[in-house]
């Protein structure tokens, strides 16, 4: 489509709409104008394919009026965050759990607050009860990072999951191509460096400039691995490196637990099931932007020494 407009289009005209279309205030004008169009697109959707699954979520859209990815009623607020900006790195930063989180130099510290106090509070990441529900959440009280785990984690962004349990992590291995998030990445683990790998690149079953397979950047041999996976969606690429990296160094055979935030497919979770591993969904994500179902993945290896989590929200036809 694009091709077929520069063609059509006068070059002079494209500069103009494109001019047009930078305009802060128009982007801004046309973003919410989309946003309410989503808005009125899922009810549209739901009125007409009524279902009691997404009940509470249509309610809380219609209460508020607006669309969200997180439609789920905040039951506490978040305590005092402490931020500010640290002069010798230019960057501004979030202190959590006595540790700085660091965020891009082109954020203010208050859009720094914003943003963890949103990660905290909304997606409820790491947890602690702030809204009803939390799809967005990587740890449980039975999922969690042990003493002296490995864990490698995919999608890394800001950082904040691995943050939270680095004290407690033997070695850790963050794949992260996006460049926007490397600086930070290096500030808030530039502690840690003894323990921690920043590899600046995709993980596919290819090795490139772009690319990397996992097991030519993992040196380690694991006892206990955890891998966390937060690819928006990207599954097909980032799973069968996932599956080469686990059969050629037979991981099958360790404790392990698998966090997989992407699109399921049935050949992922029953590939994984024939490895030995205990699927589990703690639920269902509503996820609008797409108007897709998508769920998350929290796998176990059934012989590991993690303990196993009954979803409360039930589990695809597995066991629980």
């Amino acid at each position: 489509m694009k091709k077929l407009l520069r063609k059509i289009v006068p070059l002079e005209l494209r500069k103009i709409i494109h001019a047009v279309r930078s305009m802060p205030e128009l982007r801004k004008e046309i973003a919410e104008l989309k946003s309410d169009l989503l808005y009125y697109k899922v009810l549209h959707y739901h009125e007409y394919n009524p279902s009691t699954e997404y009940e509470s979520e249509i309610s809380y859209l219609k209460q508020h009026g607006t669309i969200t990815p997180f439609p789920y009623r905040q039951l506490k607020p978040l305590a005092t965050v402490e931020t500010g900006f640290d002069d010798k790195k230019q960057l501004p930063y979030v202190m959590h759990a006595e540790k700085k989180l660091f965020f891009p130099a082109a954020w203010s510290a208050e859009g720094a607050k914003h943003m963890y106090t949103n990660y905290i509070t909304t997606e409820n990441i790491l947890g602690g009860g702030y809204s009803e529900k939390a799809p967005h959440q990587y740890l449980t009280e039975n999922f969690v990072v042990k003493q002296n785990d490995i864990v490698i984690d995919v999608g890394a962004a800001e950082g904040l999951f691995l943050l939270d349990v680095i004290d407690r992590v033997k070695k850790a291995y963050i794949f992260e191509p996006d460049p926007g998030w490397l600086t930070t990445l290096k500030a808030t683990f530039e502690p840690y460096m003894h323990k921690v790998t920043i590899i600046e690149k995709y993980a596919t079953n290819r090795n490139s400039a772009t690319e990397a397979t996992l097991d030519s950047c993992i040196e380690d041999d694991a006892d206990s691995i955890f891998i966390k996976m937060d690819v928006e969606g990207m599954s097909s690429m980032y799973w069968a490196e996932l599956r080469n990296y686990l059969h050629k160094n037979k991981i099958y055979g360790l404790p392990a637990v698998l966090i997989i935030e992407m699109m399921m497919h049935k050949h992922l979770k029953n590939s994984l099931k024939n490895k030995g591993f205990k699927p589990s969904s703690p639920m269902d994500i509503c996820y609008f932007r797409t108007m897709t179902r998508s769920n998350r993945l929290i796998s176990e290896k059934e012989s590991s020494g993690h303990t196993k989590q009954n979803s409360k929200h039930g589990n695809d036809g597995f066991e629980s």
